[in-house]
């Protein structure tokens, strides 16, 4: 089974995170920011997919580093826009780092995750949206 950390917003839902990580056919870890750098790679240490739920309260800098992180050790990275709305923009490192980005849905994100599905890049609406121009590796 497939390890995936999921990343949890500050002041983000937590019971509907904890849904979506029962749902999703993997191995699940919710973190809370903030972590430490530290922190960061030894939750990543046998991950194959990192969750990102992208929100207004995700501190930045950190983002950065553990995508960076993450990106090094082959983990698969996933944004998924926050059920609450209200976002529109990703983060720069998300869009950088990301393979996919979608909306709330365990079916399209467990596909993402363990790597079944072809890369998709959506809206917070679920339409289809351009991939970022970031030139990606490709296994």
């Amino acid at each position: 089974m497939a390890k995936a950390i999921i990343l949890k917003p500050d002041g983000g839902d937590i019971d509907s995170i904890n849904t979506l990580a029962e749902e999703l056919d993997l191995e699940c870890v919710v973190c809370d920011y903030p972590l430490t750098l530290e922190e960061c790679r030894l939750v990543l240490e046998d991950c194959d997919a990192t969750i990102i739920v992208v929100d207004n309260n995700i501190p930045l800098n950190l983002l950065e580093q553990l995508l960076k992180t993450a990106s090094a050790r082959n983990c698969r990275i996933i944004g998924v826009w926050s059920r609450s709305g209200g976002v529109t923009d990703l983060p720069p490192s998300i869009e950088s780092y990301a393979t996919d980005v979608l909306t709330w849905d365990a079916v399209k994100i467990n596909g993402a995750a363990s790597g079944t599905s072809e890369p998709k890049f959506e809206d917070p609406h679920g339409e289809e949206r351009e991939e970022p121009a970031t030139e990606r590796n490709k296994c």
